[in-house]
């Protein structure tokens, strides 16, 4: 029965993973997803922005323009920077995919609209009533 019940999971899991590779292959991601995913990308590779001018043949501006999102990377563009950092390019993609999922859940987080439980004209801890000004 465990050996049922191992395979089956094990389909089920292959099946979610192929769906989600798919996903990421087919999804079209934002300028600044993608920028988003190349820098944090070339920051685990210990990689600076200006090592990126000669291996795609830019300007330091273009590059820079690139890496904040002003502008869209090209296929042929994410191969060469995946190349140089020595990783996929889907690996760039599944990269720019979680940080559009964290992106999401932190606009809900901040902007999740709670009720206020505290009496807005309380006052503050540690305050405490005026005694009354007596003079001897």
């Amino acid at each position: 029965m465990d050996d049922d019940f191992e395979a089956m999971l094990r389909r089920v899991v292959r099946e979610e993973l192929g769906r989600v590779v798919d996903d990421v292959a087919e999804r079209r991601f934002s300028n600044e997803s993608l920028a988003a995913a190349v820098r944090a990308e070339m920051a685990r590779a210990r990689k600076k922005h200006t090592e990126l001018v000669p291996v795609l043949g830019w300007t330091d501006p273009t590059v820079r323009g690139r890496l904040k999102g002003h502008y869209e990377f090209k296929p042929g563009e994410l191969e060469k920077i995946a190349a140089f950092l020595g990783i996929g390019v889907r690996n760039l993609l599944e990269s720019a995919a979680l940080g559009e999922r964290l992106e999401v859940l932190r606009k809900a987080q901040l902007y999740s609209p709670e009720p206020l439980e505290t009496d807005i004209w309380a006052q503050p801890p540690g305050s405490r009533r005026r005694r009354p000004n007596v003079h001897p």
